[in-house]
């Protein structure tokens, strides 16, 4: 990640318009809702067995260990 310029919103929020809140607040929540539609699939992840299917059974990442549950 690069720094950009500029100044930190927590510094500019209360002069900031509402129009303007308002898409600021609908960008992260968009940034937000995309990273939580990915599925993560690593070392010792949770994910759903059948991701299209209505189960919601959880299934253990690779390296976890039984011995630890």
């Amino acid at each position: 990640m690069d720094r950009m310029e500029g100044i930190p919103l927590s510094q500019c929020w209360e002069t900031t318009s509402l129009g303007a809140k308002s898409r600021i607040v609908k960008q992260v929540a968009a940034y937000a809702a995309a990273v939580f539609k990915r599925q993560f699939r690593g070392i010792g992840s949770l994910y759903l067995s059948e991701p299209n299917n209505l189960d919601t059974t959880l299934r253990l990442g690779e390296m976890v260990l039984m011995a630890l549950f």
